[in-house]
């Protein structure tokens, strides 16, 4: 009997034991799902750095994901994803300075879900405003710490970049010419050229665009874009620009050869170039290249041309054609344009279109443009800034140009970069 007795009473004990860890075992779940992110396992938090929110209802999500920013970024965001969560939890944000202290902190904020209900995931984030702040002034490795009810749930490691030393800043120069008709009305005309470049005038000269002086941006259009007066600009104006300016000289109009049999003679044609004198009143390459040599002074040159719009202009060509001798695939302008950057370092020369290939214009892009001048344009307004830093390089600028009108004209026309040259390098000041 007391061996059944004892039995009997351990049976007791263990049903007992039973009932209370069966009493107890919400209160187990409960305390589990509470402290299930305080131990900080990767699969169930992403904590990701940005430099912007993209806010959705459904699902919002983190937009240029970096860990290096500059002084003139408006903020570094701590986005965090929390998978699989049920309860209530406090989240909080603590930004480290580069030096170990306390920048900014978020206080607690309440993370819910329906209780007994278990989302499949929660997102929230904090931002530290960089751009105008005295964080701005603290480069270096920053840490930002985040916790779960004031548990270490995870921390990233960003990085902001120390201001850019002013040192000795030149200033900017541009000599910008369109031609769409020509004094000579034998040479066809063009439709969007003059209104190419006085597109590219207005915003260089505006203070939020490329933020020149206007005394220090000369604008040639149609009938004052004479050869005498180019000339002028390249070899005594641009004169006075300093070895630390900047300069940009843009050309959008026709270039041509000599004639078929000359094809080593490269020109723009100015306003006045006439039809049949072509070597004689057009403005060969090599003058250009004499001014870049021997009379700009400045380290740092980009051209722009725009100049590729024929096979050849003048009466040689024109009787070639009409002799059928094929001479319409043959457009050598662009390949005389890269020359110009093998003058020295610091030139930059993008070409509208390759060789053998012919420059598109029409109304389709933005009412009336060269397609190379449109995307020059939106590239420049910001549509190239691809790290958003609020300029535009031309390490952003030639892709965006490339990618852009090849894609616009279906291949057809595809822009050329060529130089040894700073790809950090701005149009803008």
């Amino acid at each position: 009997m007391r061996i059944l007795g004892v039995r009997h009473s351990a049976l007791q004990q263990s049903y007992v034991r039973i009932l209370i860890i069966f009493c107890l075992l919400p209160f187990i779940h409960q305390a589990c799902s509470n402290s299930r992110y305080a131990s900080s396992h990767s699969e169930e938090v992403t904590h990701s750095i940005a430099k912007n929110v993209v806010e959705d209802t459904v699902n919002s999500r983190p937009d240029k994901l970096t860990s290096q920013f500059s002084p003139k970024d408006g903020k570094a965001v701590s986005f965090i994803k929390l998978h699989n969560i049920k309860g209530s939890h406090q989240i909080r944000w603590d930004w480290i300075t580069p030096s170990g202290e306390l920048y900014a902190t978020s206080n607690d904020f309440l993370l819910r879900t329906r209780p007994g209900y278990e989302r499949d995931h929660i997102t929230a984030w904090h931002t530290l405003s960089i751009k105008d702040q005295p964080a701005a002034t603290l480069p270096g490795k920053w840490k930002v710490m985040v916790y779960l009810d004031d548990k270490p749930l995870d921390t990233q490691i960003f990085t902001i970049s120390p201001a850019k030393c002013p040192g000795v800043r030149g200033v900017g120069w541009a000599v910008i010419i369109g031609i769409s008709s020509y004094q000579d009305t034998r040479i066809s005309r063009l439709h969007y050229a003059d209104k190419d470049a006085q597109a590219l005038y207005e915003w260089i000269i505006s203070p939020k665009g490329g933020k020149y002086a206007p005394e220090r941006v000369k604008l040639l259009i149609n009938e004052r874009a004479t050869g005498r007066n180019i000339k002028y600009l390249l070899n005594d104006w641009l004169k006075k620009a300093l070895k630390e300016d900047k300069v940009t000289v843009y050309f959008a109009g026709h270039g041509s050869s000599e004639s078929p049999e000359s094809q080593g003679n490269y020109y723009l044609l100015p306003y006045d170039t006439e039809y049949d004198r072509i070597s004689s009143t057009a403005f060969p390459m090599w003058d250009i290249e004499t001014a870049l040599r021997r009379y700009i002074r400045a380290r740092k040159v980009i051209v722009l041309a725009d100049a590729c719009h024929s096979g050849g202009v003048g009466q040689s060509f024109d009787m070639a054609r009409r002799a059928g001798r094929g001479v319409l695939l043959n457009n050598r302008i662009s390949s005389a344009l890269e020359g110009l950057s093998k003058v020295g370092d610091g030139i930059c020369v993008i070409s509208a279109s390759d060789t053998n290939q012919f420059s598109q214009e029409s109304e389709r892009w933005g009412g009336g443009h060269g397609v190379f001048t449109y995307f020059l344009q939106k590239g420049l307004q910001g549509d190239a800034d691809y790290n958003a830093d609020g300029e535009v390089n031309l390490g952003e600028l030639t892709p965006y140009l490339s990618q852009n009108v090849r894609r616009e004209t279906e291949n057809q026309q595809s822009p050329i970069v060529s130089g040894k040259f700073d790809p950090a390098l701005t149009i803008g000041q």
